[in-house]
């Protein structure tokens, strides 16, 4: 749904890579992705847009620096463009990926 958000929690500080994962189903796509790094829980906040979530997904790795961390991923959208979403650690070969 539009005007959502989700989150997820990396809680391993042995992986530092985390990837995440945004399509729609040919709409356009409008969210912001928070980065929340421990332990003083600072955001770091990055927007992405595209025209066709179908077409054109959005997948993009993020860095957690060894740290506990939360992902929030929030559809600016009105409720007429709904997004999926999907985090997690990223693997062979992404995880060496700097």
């Amino acid at each position: 749904q539009g005007i959502t958000r989700h989150t997820w929690n990396f809680n391993d500080i042995n992986k530092e890579i985390v990837q995440v994962a945004l399509e729609t189903g040919g709409r356009p796509m409008n969210c912001d992705i928070q980065l929340w790094i421990g332990p003083d829980w600072t955001p770091v906040t990055m927007k992405a847009y595209s025209e066709d979530g179908q077409v054109r997904p959005i997948q993009s790795l993020v860095g957690t620096r060894n740290k506990s961390a939360n992902l929030e991923i929030r559809n600016t959208a009105s409720s007429e463009f709904p997004l999926s979403a999907a985090c997690s650690y990223a693997v062979e070969p992404l995880a060496d990926a700097r």
